[in-house]
């Protein structure tokens, strides 16, 4: 399963949001029983593992955007 979604980094780079933070795409994908998040920033990519306290407020938010029926 893969999840895409956005993150706020500060570098210097790219767009940013008027408190300076700059706005990325994130791929979040799961690797046997772990998730890492991925990103791509100016030709570098950016790896890191997703802990367990930060998916479950997140599968929260993804269960309400769901519609209906859908699984």
């Amino acid at each position: 399963m893969n999840m895409k979604n956005t993150r706020n980094v500060n570098r210097n780079e790219g767009k940013k949001s008027s408190n300076g933070d700059q706005t990325v795409e994130v791929l979040y994908q799961k690797m046997g029983d772990r998730w890492f998040a991925f990103s791509l920033i100016n030709d570098e990519v950016f790896v890191g593992s997703i802990p367990n306290s930060e998916l479950e407020p997140a599968a929260k938010i993804q269960r309400k955007k769901r519609p209906l029926g859908n699984s």
